[in-house]
């Protein structure tokens, strides 16, 4: 298995219970526990191919659970 490097978070875009507590874990995790570096797609699958993507760090994530 190649090494994973560099990872993309992208959501359907609709609302979903829970979905900001799911970005954060996953972004900390990836940063902190396996020095993976983490992109938000913004937009959904059009983000994706529209290319609307930019780096997330722990400060873009933290204190989204309220939001």
């Amino acid at each position: 298995m190649a090494d994973i490097h560099r990872i993309g978070v992208l959501t359907g875009g609709g609302d979903c219970p829970g979905l900001n507590a799911v970005i954060r874990a996953v972004t900390k995790t990836a940063l902190f526990e396996h020095g993976i570096e983490v992109f938000g797609i913004a937009d959904g699958f059009l983000g994706l191919v529209r290319n609307r993507m930019r780096p997330l760090n722990g400060d873009d994530v933290s204190n989204i659970l309220t939001l």
